[in-house]
């Protein structure tokens, strides 16, 4: 088995790792440990593969040699900053100044490579 880049990046979101998994005699299950690699940063849903191949004295499922495994995020948008007033809802969100919330938003993007500039371009002309 191997796991594979999807938009989830091996070192930045995931450890890549590779291996081989044997199955005893009425083995039916086995278990792969991945980790995950923790973040502050909020990132949308993204997701790796673990590809399975080179099978020996079995065959590997016309479509079930490959798994996604999705990776959701907890953390709240823009940033975690607001957390505690987000998790009271409606009420809370407004709580927020205007202002301040954006200024996350445009932080967050800051961090994002390949965004920042855009942001930049995006705010001066906009």
């Amino acid at each position: 088995w191997e796991t594979q880049d999807a938009s989830a990046e091996a070192g930045v979101n995931y450890l890549a790792g590779s291996g081989e998994i044997v199955f005893q005699e009425g083995q039916h299950i086995a278990s792969i440990e991945i980790h995950i690699v923790q973040s502050e940063a909020w990132a949308a849903t993204l997701e790796f593969k673990l590809k399975l191949s080179n099978p020996s004295n079995c065959e590997l499922g016309l479509f079930l040699y490959m798994a996604r495994i999705k990776l959701i995020d907890a953390d709240y948008f823009p940033t975690n900053k607001y957390k505690e007033d987000i998790k009271h809802g409606l009420h809370g969100i407004h709580q927020i100044p205007q202002f301040a919330l954006i200024w996350e938003f445009i932080k967050m993007n800051a961090d994002i490579p390949g965004v920042k500039w855009r942001t930049a371009v995006t705010l001066l002309l906009d």
